[in-house]
C-alpha cells in the first residue's frame, strides 16, 4: 500500500466497502483501527453464523482474550485500518502466517503501545467459507496463541516511548 491509510478487508467482502468510511474516521485520531462486528446496542452481527461456528469463535476469543487480546471484543473481525507508519511497523513484525495473524496484530499494536480505536461494521456472514475446522487447524491455532507472547517477549513499546521521549 502507498498511502498514508491502509484499509484492508477479508476476500470475501463479508464487511461492505462502505465501511471504509468509518475506519478512516477512526483513524482521525487512532493510529489503528480494528473492525468489530459487535454493535454498540450490544447486538452481535456473528450471530448469523452456523453454530459451530460461533461456539468456536467464543473458544477463541476466551484463550487469545486472555492471553493476547485483552479486551478487544471482535479479534477476528476481517476490516482494520492502519495509518501507514503504524502499519508497516506492526506487519513488518509478525511471525505467524496463520489465521491467528489477526490477533498478533493486536497484540503487537497494544504492546507497541500504538493508539487504536475498536469500530463497530456493518457484516453479513458469507457462507461458503474455505476454512476446514480440522484438528490440524485447531492444534496450530492454539500452538500459534500460545507462542505469540513468547516469540514476541523481546518487543518493546517503542511507540509509546517515543511519545514521551524515553526511548529504549
Amino acid at each position: 500500500a502507498e498511502g498514508d491509510l491502509i484499509v484492508f478487508s477479508d476476500a470475501d467482502m463479508a464487511t461492505p466497502p462502505d465501511q471504509i468510511p468509518l475506519l478512516t474516521e477512526a483513524l482521525a485520531t487512532a493510529e489503528l483501527a480494528f473492525g468489530s462486528r459487535i454493535q454498540p446496542d450490544g447486538s452481535d452481527r456473528r450471530a448469523s453464523q452456523p453454530p459451530y461456528r460461533r461456539l468456536l469463535g467464543r473458544i477463541f476469543r476466551l484463550l487469545a482474550g486472555l492471553w493476547i487480546t485483552g479486551d478487544i471484543p471482535d479479534t477476528q473481525c476481517g476490516f482494520k485500518g492502519f495509518r501507514r507508519a503504524a502499519g508497516q511497523d506492526v506487519f513488518g513484525r509478525l511471525k505467524t502466517s496463520g489465521i491467528v495473524f489477526d490477533a498478533e496484530v493486536i497484540y503487537l499494536a497494544r504492546r507497541l503501545g500504538y493508539d487504536y480505536a475498536v469500530v463497530p461494521v456493518m457484516w453479513h456472514d458469507i457462507h461458503g467459507s474455505r476454512m476446514q475446522v480440522r484438528l490440524r487447524l485447531a492444534l496450530s491455532v492454539l500452538w500459534d496463541l500460545f507462542r505469540i507472547p513468547l516469540i514476541h517477549r523481546d518487543t518493546v513499546a517503542t511507540k509509546a516511548a517515543a511519545r514521551t521521549g524515553n526511548t529504549p
